[in-house]
C-alpha cells in the first residue's frame, strides 16, 4: 500500500450500510471537488486484511489508484 491520506472521518454509529454510503459519498466528492475528475461510472470494493486490520478498497475505476477505509465497510 502506497501513501495514505484521510479524506473523510465516518460516524462509529452509522451502519454498514450507512458508512459504505458515506465513505462512497466522501470519494466522489473528492475526486470531484480535489482531485478534479468526473464522477466515476462504478466503483469494486472489496475486503483486504492491512498488517493485521480489516479494510475495504475501493477502486473508483482508475485500476491503479484506490481508496481504503478503516474499519471495513463490507
Amino acid at each position: 500500500m502506497g501513501l495514505c491520506s484521510p479524506i473523510a472521518q465516518l460516524s462509529d454509529s452509522d451502519t454498514q450500510d450507512g458508512a459504505s454510503e458515506a465513505a462512497l459519498k466522501a470519494i466522489a466528492d473528492f475526486l470531484r471537488d480535489v482531485a478534479k475528475y468526473s464522477p466515476p461510472n462504478y466503483y469494486r470494493m472489496w475486503n483486504i486484511d492491512v498488517d493485521g486490520e480489516k479494510r475495504t478498497c475501493i477502486d473508483f475505476g482508475s485500476h491503479t489508484e484506490f481508496f481504503y477505509t478503516y474499519p471495513a465497510v463490507l
